[in-house]
């Protein structure tokens, strides 16, 4: 179900991923951000492809709770599973969010 969540919220042509987008930051933040590790590869790829702002404020949200788990001084399976190219990509797009102009707060 969470690599249809993912891949779901990437399909630009569907509205819908705007709500699916919600329910994956609702998973990430409130349950096992764990699930996320196996689709990292997908996620850091294409998260600069969101358009919708309705989307972005979902996935800011998720890369703040993905950064906190990757800094934390406790192991988890992010610090083995990232990889310096993934990270630099989060990094990259949360630059460009901060200085675009949305309507929505990232």
């Amino acid at each position: 179900m969470f690599k249809d969540l993912v891949s779901l919220t990437f399909d630009m042509e569907n509205k819908v991923s705007i709500r699916i987008a919600w329910i994956l930051e609702r998973i990430c933040t409130h349950h096992d951000l764990d699930e996320m590790v196996p689709y990292f590869n997908e996620f850091a790829a294409q998260i600069s492809t969101l358009k919708f702002d309705n989307a972005i404020r979902p996935f800011a949200k998720i890369c703040e709770h993905l950064a906190t788990a990757f800094y934390s001084c406790k192991e988890n399976e992010f610090k083995k599973a990232l990889k310096d190219s993934q990270i630099d990509a989060i990094v990259t797009c949360a630059f460009d969010w901060f200085i675009t102009p949305q309507k929505i707060a990232t």
